[in-house]
């Protein structure tokens, strides 16, 4: 008993000085909004806590194991935190991020006689079973969780519970197309942003097209709209004619597809290259203003240009020798899109002259082509590897009969695409 009381002690002198030092230390520590300094966080673990999963250590401790966690049926980011309680006292918290793997760890804390754990987790029946909430970062709001398990606490213990859920109304741009997509969104408010990024690829499945009576791509509902205009165009980039098999222009108003267009060849005589016939609908004369999304085939990359035009019924803008002209900065390839099977690791030397070895990996057995193409999209080089096993391989490119400049090496298996730009200086 004796001994009890004296270890009692210790541990209250121990807290104590951790208060102490929590009090001096906060003028040196600062935390972002919304956040306060944990009093007893460890080394490798996060000194700011969301305000309300801030909380007191203590020698009794159990961990809660979460393989999934979710928001409105969303796997919550790893940003977000899951904390535990007892009635509404805070017991714990883990930022989901830290964690290893797809298993989540929360710490349970226990009453173990010190002040600073009055209201902590005991193994008294109706004290014993935690509650838990999750802090959407990106929202800055606490949501009350369910876990699928109630499972009671008792001290060193080490429960794994499949999933612990939470719904909440939040308002946001729920199209998953957009720059801004917020997955946790149950409501639509209006704010989705579709030319601040690079956009998802994928958003050209949803540019909605059929073959129209002339031959070309229209939008599938191109007969309910009462008015109509065209618009031959050129894609360039830096003064260089850019387009090719495969790229498509998109048009759109307030981000309603209103006609699409695929690169088209131009004969020698008419001056070569790609055109884009676009054909735009309206319900309005004129008016309404046009923007436009460009789908580069090469890249994979879906970007708004930057051109406008006022739509009017019957217009008629531009001609295959004289086009009207869209333009593409030249970093147009500065984004970062890797696919997740294989990818170019390096080219070297870069700038090369005559040959350039590429290094590249494969994470699983795939069909391999490497396409060359000039910095206007046309290609001027194709090489069929062939099937190849998981591993690393290089591929040596002695091309002929091409000027100095700026080149694209393509890695495909006929599905996806890794881009690596590299310059011939002759």
């Amino acid at each position: 008993m004796i001994f009890c009381k004296k270890y009692n002690i210790f541990i209250i002198i121990v807290l104590m000085l951790l208060y102490v030092d929590f009090i001096i230390g906060q003028d040196n520590r600062d935390c972002p909004e919304n956040f306060s300094i944990n009093p007893q966080y460890t080394p490798g673990d996060q000194e700011c806590y969301p305000d309300n999963f801030v909380y007191w250590s203590s020698v009794n401790l159990a961990y809660y194991l979460f393989n999934v966690v979710t928001i409105n049926d969303v796997d919550i980011a790893p940003e977000d935190w899951v904390g535990a309680f007892n009635d509404e006292v805070c017991v714990g918290a883990r930022q989901w991020g830290l964690c290893n793997g797809g298993t989540c760890d929360v710490p349970v804390f226990g009453d173990d006689g010190s002040s600073f754990t009055d209201g902590y987790m005991t193994q008294q029946p109706g004290n014993n079973i935690p509650s838990f909430k999750i802090y959407d970062a990106s929202e800055n709001i606490y949501i009350d969780a369910i876990a699928s398990e109630n499972i009671e606490w008792i001290p060193l213990g080490s429960p794994v519970i499949e999933l612990l859920y939470s719904y909440a109304n939040i308002q946001g741009c729920t199209d998953q197309y957009a720059c801004n997509f917020n997955p946790y969104a149950t409501e639509d408010d209006s704010s989705c942003d579709y030319c601040s990024c690079t956009l998802n690829p994928s958003i050209i499945n949803s540019w909605d097209y059929v073959t129209g009576p002339s031959g070309n791509e229209v939008i599938s509902d191109y007969a309910t709209y009462e008015f109509n205009g065209s618009i031959t165009s050129r894609l360039f980039i830096d003064n260089e004619d850019m387009g090719a098999d495969g790229d498509i222009i998109a048009a759109f108003v307030d981000n309603d597809l209103r006609g699409i267009a695929f690169a088209g060849p131009v004969p020698p005589p008419l001056g070569g290259g790609y055109v884009f016939n676009l054909m735009v609908f309206s319900d309005q004369a004129s008016g309404e203003i046009i923007t436009f999304k460009y789908y580069n085939f090469l890249s994979n990359y879906v970007l708004c240009l930057n051109e406008t035009l006022e739509f009017s019924s019957d217009m008629i803008i531009g001609t295959a020798i004289d086009a009207y002209n869209f333009n593409v900065s030249s970093d147009w390839l500065s984004a970062d899109v890797l696919p997740q099977k294989f990818m170019i690791n390096s080219a070297y030397p870069n700038p090369f002259n005559p040959h350039i070895n590429i290094d590249y990996s494969l994470i699983e057995p795939s069909e391999i082509y490497f396409y060359f193409y000039d910095i206007s999209g046309k290609l001027i080089d194709k090489i069929d590897v062939g099937f190849l096993s998981k591993g690393d391989y290089s591929l040596l490119w002695n091309p002929e009969n091409i000027h100095s400049g700026v080149y694209f090496a393509v890695i495909s298996n006929g599905n996806e695409k890794n881009v690596k730009k590299i310059t011939l200086l002759k």
